[in-house]
């Protein structure tokens, strides 16, 4: 089942209009939050990224937050899905022909689950990535926003498929490193996690602050800072962040090994024990 224009439909049954502006030119924006024992980690902190989306593409936010998290809650029911990723996306809808907003006034909600990637909560996956060859702007504020469209991303993921490697890590016009395709990068300098500034065109990942609270619990020391590419190489780790895997530990760069750190699986496991901790109840659940 998937929730569409206030509706719960069958999947094969979900339409979107041809003249829709997120399928036109990608306007729109969407979260992917993680589904844990019917609930949602970290809802809050999504649906307030969401709307400081809306409110910089300047489309009306007519949702309230509980409705939204009791109708995602009501779809993982009817799905069968206690733990998954749900889909979440707001579209400025239909207006008139052409880039102007003229016309749009009724924003197109569709929400929508798929299965979670099995994890191991006490292992991080490994993988292989490249450096793409696509750049992402520096101070760009849209980058800052997770809109729907992701060109950049999903050509620096065909680099890494074309590759036959996990991932592609994306630089900045500046030449420094910035995120993974659809992840936020962190690295292991001395003892110190970092992780590139939203200004270098990285995303405020959701996960990537839990990463920062739990650096903080734990007594790590945490920052962030800008790094070149080859730098990389003399980091003790290096690993991405992401609400459907957690961590994710990164084991090559263009077929040079990187070398792996205790922190990275440290983190690992305590951040799906704050998953875990946090999905404990269904106060949202369907009847």
């Amino acid at each position: 089942m998937v929730y569409i224009d206030g509706k719960f439909v069958p999947e094969n049954e979900a339409k979107v209009s041809v003249f829709d502006r997120s399928f036109l030119y990608g306007d729109g924006l969407f979260e992917t939050i993680l589904l844990f024992n019917h609930s949602l980690f970290r809802y809050k902190e999504h649906i307030e990224r969401l709307k400081r989306g809306l409110n910089f593409l300047k489309i009306p936010c007519n949702f309230k937050d509980d409705d939204i998290q009791k109708t995602a809650i009501e779809l993982s029911h009817k799905n069968n899905m206690p733990k998954g990723m749900l889909r979440f996306q707001v579209s400025r809808g239909i207006g008139l022909r052409g880039y102007a907003i003229r016309g749009a006034k009724t924003p197109f909600m569709t929400m929508s689950t798929h299965p979670m990637p099995v994890v191991n909560p006490d292992t991080p996956q490994q993988w292989d990535a490249i450096t793409s060859s696509y750049k992402i702007p520096v101070n760009n504020d849209l980058f800052n926003h997770k809109t729907c469209n992701k060109l950049i991303n999903i050509l620096a993921k065909q680099e890494a498929d074309s590759q036959n490697v996990d991932d592609a890590i994306l630089l900045n016009t500046d030449n420094n490193v910035v995120c993974g395709s659809s992840s936020n990068l962190f690295y292991i300098n001395s003892g110190i996690i970092l992780t590139p500034p939203a200004e270098s065109g990285a995303l405020p990942g959701v996960t990537r602050s839990v990463i920062f609270e739990l650096c903080k619990k734990l007594g790590l020391h945490y920052g962030e800072s800008n790094v070149k590419p080859h730098k990389l190489f003399e980091m003790d780790g290096v690993f991405l962040t992401m609400s459907s895997w957690g961590i994710i530990e990164v084991s090559t760069i263009n077929n040079k090994d990187i070398r792996t750190s205790e922190l990275t699986k440290i983190l690992h496991t305590h951040y799906w024990n704050t998953v875990s901790d946090e999905c404990k109840n269904e106060e949202f659940q369907a009847n």
